[in-house]
């Protein structure tokens, strides 16, 4: 068995507290476990999604490339130990956050955005099967076909989001 650790989703109410740098951090745990058989396979889909989804219950990227490399990691340990045993590897993800963007919540009307969305994070998520395949119907739409914006800058075609509203 191969046991995989990173940290889970914060809680809110999680207490932070500060390292020996004074800077605050939080530590949470997510343990996930791969059989041998999924691990060895050579079609190693099923390790691969698992690792997407416990990376993505995080917010942090699925790049392949680290993926491919705990894989790697997780088999030659298990090569390397009796079939019997369980092989763990934690892996940890460092974020340091210099300065939090200062929100401006003033009522005033003088035409400023008391905030931007620019100054948040985006938090990356694995996409879901169904979600792949509806974005193979959304590049079905003919090139040329009108396009409607949100004030957030998101653009959409307006029959794609009425079938995925419907849904």
């Amino acid at each position: 068995m191969f046991n995989l650790a990173s940290p889970a989703t914060i809680e809110d109410d999680e207490p932070l507290f500060y390292d020996e740098t004074e800077y605050p951090i939080s530590t949470t745990e997510n343990t996930v476990q791969i059989s041998y058989e999924t691990l060895m396979n050579i079609n190693n889909t099923e390790a691969l999604i698992t690792i997407q989804d416990m990376f993505a219950a995080v917010y942090f990227p699925s790049f392949s490339f680290i993926i491919d490399e705990i894989i790697d990691c997780g088999r030659k340990m298990m090569n390397n130990n009796n079939l019997n045993e369980e092989v763990g590897v934690d892996v940890y993800v460092h974020v340091f956050v210099n300065e939090l963007p200062q929100l401006d919540w003033d009522d005033d009307d003088d035409g400023d955005d008391d905030y931007n969305m620019d100054d948040f994070p985006i938090c990356f998520v694995a996409s879901s099967e169904e979600s792949i395949e509806k974005l193979e119907k959304v590049q079905d739409v003919s090139v040329g076909s009108e396009a409607t914006k949100l004030p957030c800058t998101h653009a959409y075609h307006k029959q794609c989001v009425v079938e995925w509203l419907q849904s």
